[in-house]
């Protein structure tokens, strides 16, 4: 392969960094000069694009030929803020390390991005999806826990019903996108109920709406790996873990009208990891 000029230093670095040196040298042996002409032009299809190996080596092999051709794309990346943080910004760490010319722009916000008009190649979001100019992947979950501090409880008593929490005060979040209360989402029965409870605060930040929870303003909902250790630790209690709802749907989601970049198809690859993340 090396004396037909087929594997050019990126491509070498793409196949070195899937392990598959073997497969390509021997699937090389194959592959006549135009199926060569069409892996260094970017074009992978009939046949050629049928081959179980080259399906998933494709989109790195890809990346490699843009480095090898001196391009150094940004990837523009909408991730909400605490669920950013604490798990993607990890995964985009190592990706960069795996492949150095990855230029990332990440943005951090609860609010939807507009992915068209502010350029966002990826975001992930939360929640089922209505919007239809939108392609998902399901990447993981989050479960909602009510919640309250020992001191909240101790004054205003702990609910044993959903029906008790009409008599309690809520810090609601204010979702930034549509400026409106998120509401408490509890299951009763075989139904998941929404409720509206009149807040003592609202506020448009996670971890601030967690702090709050704290300092003892009222009962909040949030999803668990926010509160995880405040409630190991007794600083939180759960309110009513039997109605907890369904687990949410956390996606990645990318704009429809357009082609998907190798550098993005890489990234949606690498969030798979989201999966096996610690619960």
């Amino acid at each position: 392969m090396g004396a037909n000029g087929f594997v050019t230093p990126a491509i070498g670095d793409a196949v070195a960094q899937l392990n598959m040196g073997d497969k390509v040298c021997s699937y090389g042996f194959d592959l006549g000069p135009k199926q060569q002409e069409q892996i260094k032009s970017g074009a992978l299809d009939g046949a050629l694009g049928q081959q179980p190996f080259l399906q998933g080596f494709w989109p790195v092999m890809q990346l490699y030929l843009q480095i090898d051709r001196g391009k150094r794309d940004g990837l523009r990346v909408d991730l909400p803020v605490f669920y950013g943080r604490r798990f993607v910004l990890p995964i985009l760490a190592r990706l960069q390390r795996r492949h150095p010319a990855l230029v990332f722009e990440v943005r951090f916000q609860d609010r939807f991005a507009d992915l068209v008009k502010d350029g966002i190649d990826l975001a992930v979001r939360a929640g089922e999806l209505s919007d239809s100019s939108l392609v998902a992947r399901r990447i993981d979950s989050q479960q909602l826990v009510l919640v309250a501090s020992p001191a909240y409880l101790r004054a205003h008593g702990t609910p044993a019903r959903v029906e008790d929490l009409a008599a309690h005060k809520a810090v609601a979040f204010r979702m930034p996108t549509s400026g409106r209360n998120r509401p408490w989402q509890l299951r009763q029965g075989r139904r998941v109920v929404e409720l509206h409870p009149a807040h003592a605060a609202q506020i448009s930040d996670t971890e601030a709406l967690a702090t709050a929870t704290l300092l003892g303003l009222g009962l909040s909902q949030l999803p668990d790996y926010v509160v995880r250790d405040e409630l190991a630790r007794g600083k939180l209690v759960e309110v009513l873990p039997a109605h907890r709802p369904p687990p949410m749907p956390l996606s990645a989601v990318v704009s429809s009208g357009r082609l998907m970049p190798p550098r993005v198809r890489v990234l949606l690859d690498a969030l798979e990891a989201l999966r096996d993340r610690e619960r």
